[in-house]
């Protein structure tokens, strides 16, 4: 009797370990997941951050400017950033400066590799600190700091892949 329990409490305890493995094997593999998936949603942000930066112009009062000098109070305030005029809230192809991306949202896929994601993309505008970057002040500036957040569809057990990245554009007297 004694070593039937003995052999009974030998297998739980076997059980217990292999079970605790396994547990331990699936979050190893959950972490690799998000970080691939991360990874996708960083390749993903910087090449949409950088055809943003490289196809808009700094404010709509450049859009078509033939002087180049100008003052932060010819800027968009801070109330109107977002889409206007002609520009389509729902679609950033219409989109002619930075400040219209404020807002906006979109679903994308992006392959990668053998692989296809999905993610959802919000973007924030808002006028920084040339001197400072962390400084948010209450009005226009000579700079504007773009912020992609990137979160994945899939969710690898109760997590998804979430990325911020930013980019700063600062317009200078020698445009």
């Amino acid at each position: 009797m004694q070593q039937t329990i003995l052999a009974l409490g030998a297998l739980m305890i076997t059980m217990m370990i292999t079970v605790n493995q396994q547990q331990s094997i699936f979050r190893v593999q959950q972490l690799g997941y998000i970080r691939e998936l991360e990874n996708a949603a960083m390749d993903f942000g910087a090449s949409r951050l950088e055809q943003i930066m490289n196809t808009t112009a700094f404010d709509e009062v450049v859009v078509g400017a033939t002087e180049m000098a100008f003052e932060a109070s010819d800027f968009t305030n801070l109330a109107q950033l977002g889409p206007d005029g002609a520009e389509h809230a729902d679609q950033f192809a219409t989109f002619d400066d930075l400040d219209d991306y404020d807002g906006f949202e979109e679903t994308v896929t992006h392959v990668m590799s053998a692989d296809t994601f999905r993610f959802q993309v919000s973007y924030v505008v808002e006028y920084i600190s040339p001197s400072s970057p962390n400084v948010v002040p209450g009005s226009p500036t000579m700079a504007k700091q773009l912020t992609a957040s990137i979160q994945s569809e899939t969710m690898v057990g109760d997590k998804r892949a979430n990325v911020v990245m930013k980019r700063v554009a600062i317009i200078t007297d020698s445009f």
